[in-house]
């Protein structure tokens, strides 16, 4: 199984490559917007990596959503 990387990034472009880049050296890519996006995704999917950017659209930032994300696992 592919190693699973969440991407927590509001900058589309940013997000695009990074993710191709990643995509590329096999890893499966999720990837989010904000930080309410990402806890969602991380009820229903394991990730190895959380990639984040600190300040994040919608009042969460990266930092938060991160600890929110380690209290689900």
């Amino acid at each position: 199984m592919k190693e699973r990387i969440l991407i927590v990034e509001d900058d589309e472009s940013f997000c695009r490559i990074l993710t191709l880049m990643l995509e590329r050296e096999g890893y499966q890519v999720f990837a989010v917007r904000d930080g309410q996006k990402a806890i969602e995704a991380a009820k229903e999917n394991f990730f190895e990596l959380i990639i984040a950017d600190v300040r994040l659209p919608g009042g969460m930032d990266g930092i938060e959503a991160v600890a929110k994300i380690k209290g689900i696992r």
